[in-house]
């Protein structure tokens, strides 16, 4: 028992959650391309050799250049998301490594991006032309004319068989098999996240944009005024069409109702005030407009008829004395 914990550790191997584990074999043909290690405690030779590669979905940031169609230098992060097969472990393992992701997916993406954004102009790569251009990338990183190893799908061949001693036994199907091209990584989507244009086309974009915000504006001010405008002309057809309906029903009694309301509201109403009252009918001056009307020109009639200022009596006295004492004088002198 002693001798087996202390020998546990050369022919145990622990496989994680999501992991599989490629199989190099010194003395029995080298890497195993077919057969894999999955999740738990496996039991392997001592002299074997097992690599741990991660099959969960897995999330890579680029930044891509790229020259779109008036030759401006454009800079796109761009986010892709894969997960390698886990039948197809070995087989990477042995032709690409564990650094899969630097050798066959991003120069894959990064070749795509070029050719697609040459196509576009700058106004569409950060406009409305966004989402058709990721399509555009992920159908031809896919596309199996490329033969670059990735797809859309997932895992057509999922491990089988019993593994002993590191070995997987393959079924007879399996091994009835065709070996032809088969992609070993499935790319979920093609993300572009953000696009970095060069400095005065980026200041160019903006005054653009700010000269459209001002025209919005003034578009705004113009229907603003239109509306008050109409809103001033309605307002005003109102108040004549009110004048002309209650002008005929004033009457001496409709006012002294309406000084009456008045009167309680001033009455009724929590600020200091100070009312005069000694009108006609005890209502408040301002309001006694019969009153106001008929005294208003008797006070002009009599303003009228008082005799002219003393000032201008002696003056007109001067002038009587001056016309008939001239010829008293002359008469005189001659």
């Amino acid at each position: 028992m002693f001798l087996l914990v202390f020998l546990a550790p050369l022919f145990l191997v622990r496989v994680p959650a999501g992991h599989v584990g490629a199989i190099w074999r010194p003395l029995f043909g080298g890497t195993d391309s077919v057969g894999v290690l999955l999740e738990g405690v496996r039991i392997v030779a001592p002299f074997n050799v097992v690599t741990l590669y991660d099959t969960r979905l897995l999330v890579s940031h680029e930044t891509f250049d790229g020259v779109t169609a008036e030759g401006l230098d454009v800079k796109l992060k761009v986010t892709y998301r894969f997960r390698l097969h886990p039948s197809k472990v070995g087989l990477v393992h042995r032709t690409i490594g564990p650094n899969y992701k630097e050798k066959l997916i991003a120069p894959a993406i990064a070749t795509v991006v070029r050719s697609e954004i040459s196509k576009f102009y700058v106004h569409d790569v950060y406009g409305p032309a966004r989402s058709m251009i990721q399509e555009r990338i992920f159908a031809r990183v896919i596309d199996p004319k490329i033969h670059n190893l990735i797809e859309s799908g997932a895992d057509p061949e999922p491990p089988e068989g019993a593994i002993m001693l590191g070995r997987r036994f393959q079924s007879k199907a399996e091994q009835s098999k065709p070996s032809y091209y088969k992609p070993v990584i499935e790319l979920v989507d093609v993300l572009i996240n953000n696009i970095v244009l060069p400095a005065r086309v980026a200041t160019a974009i903006e005054k653009k944009q700010e000269q459209e915000q001002l025209k919005e504006e003034y578009v705004f001010r113009l229907e603003r005024e239109r509306m008050e405008s109409m809103r001033k002309e309605i307002e005003a057809d109102g108040i004549a069409r009110f004048q002309q309906k209650v002008q005929a029903g004033i009457s001496p009694n409709y006012l002294k109702w309406r000084g009456i309301e008045a009167t309680l509201s001033l009455a009724t109403s929590e600020n200091a005030k100070t009312v005069i009252i000694g009108g006609k009918d005890g209502m408040p001056l301002i309001l006694n407009t019969d009153e106001a009307t008929t005294t208003r020109p008797k006070s002009n009639a009599k303003d009228k008829q008082k005799p002219a200022p003393n000032k201008a009596a002696s003056s007109s006295s001067i002038d009587l004395g001056r016309t008939t004492g001239a010829p008293q004088t002359d008469n005189a002198f001659n």
